[in-house]
């Protein structure tokens, strides 16, 4: 992200923008969405420390890898879960070399039904099939939202950080997981 600002102040630059005003458009950008996006900063009791809850598109082993290893240098010391959503059938299996290494960086992770987007369960590999491969850290398979999020908001323990990630819809997931949470508050 420093180096992609500063890329961009460059280039302002050049195309004849004043810094002070590119500095300014710089300070002020908020990112991209579903890139490394807070959802909601969730205190489950008094005096402990707030839940974490971030959103990530990647869909890629390594986007995946390159998310999981920022949130563990800026979330350091705090366990961090996850829950992936394969996106295609067919990426899961042409990409599964990269998928069984990519979440090393999380503490848990769960792997939720895959989104098919456009394609038959018969184009490749499905959500629970990918879960049994991935072994560091173990994944656990999840096949809806509603069992996510039972399972995940029992996981959860105040001061840990949980990252939905991938392309399809389960960005849903956080604030399903902030509303529940609340209500246990």
């Amino acid at each position: 992200n420093v180096l992609n600002a500063l890329g961009a102040l460059a280039m302002a630059m050049r195309a004849g923008v004043d810094f002070r005003r590119a500095a300014q458009a710089a300070e002020e950008c908020t990112g991209a969405v579903r890139r490394f996006e807070h959802v909601a900063d969730v205190t489950t009791g008094p005096d402990t420390p707030p839940i974490t809850l971030m959103d990530d598109y990647a869909h890629h082993p390594t986007e995946v890898r390159a998310t999981l290893l920022a949130a563990r240098a800026r979330f350091a010391g705090r366990r961090l879960v996850g829950c992936f959503q394969p996106h295609t059938y067919s990426r899961s299996r042409y990409l599964l070399e990269g998928f069984k290494t990519c979440f090393e960086a999380l503490d848990v992770l769960y792997i939720l039904g895959t989104y098919a987007a456009r394609e038959p369960a018969s184009a490749g590999m499905d959500a629970q099939a990918l879960a049994a491969e991935i072994h560091s850290p173990d994944a656990r398979y999840l096949a809806t939202f509603e069992e996510a999020v039972e399972q995940i908001t029992a996981e959860l323990r105040p001061g840990d950080v949980f990252f939905t990630i991938g392309a399809g819809d389960v960005d849903r997931l956080g604030p399903l997981l902030r509303e529940t949470l609340e209500a246990r508050r």
